[in-house]
């Protein structure tokens, strides 16, 4: 299963942006921002889960946003998550730096004032 959270968004954010005073890339970069940065540090978390099954202690500290798609009519929209994860094997002294990318959906809920996001499944390589 994908993952997926839920962040508060500023009143004054979403009404820039339904009428279209903002882009939607600054709409995000907005909604990451808040909060003193800790949404942005847990669409970091989000993005790390994706790699706790290989180990390593996985971190990510840093992402940007492509191919953003938004849909004014339905306030919905979706976009990859490029980011760099880094994993550290302590046994091993081992530093592992690898890149990837996770497509996000995302929805606006404008009578809460959240935004929820979806991540893809995660690629499953088990062969049996």
């Amino acid at each position: 299963m994908g993952e997926n959270f839920d962040l508060k968004i500023i009143a004054q954010s979403l009404e820039q942006l339904r009428l279209q005073q903002i882009t939607t890339d600054d709409f995000l970069t907005e909604v990451f921002k808040a909060n003193e940065g800790k949404n942005y540090l847990q669409m970091c978390t989000a993005l790390k889960a994706y790699h706790h099954q290989n180990g390593g202690a996985p971190e990510v500290l840093a992402f940007e946003i492509s191919r953003l798609k938004f849909n004014q009519d339905t306030l919905s929209g979706s976009f990859d998550c490029k980011f760099k994860v880094s994993f550290f094997f302590g046994c091993d002294d081992l530093h592992i730096d690898k890149n990837d990318t996770v497509n996000w959906q995302f929805k606006i809920n404008a009578a809460n004032y959240s935004i929820h996001f979806t991540g893809e499944e995660p690629w499953n390589s088990d062969a049996s």
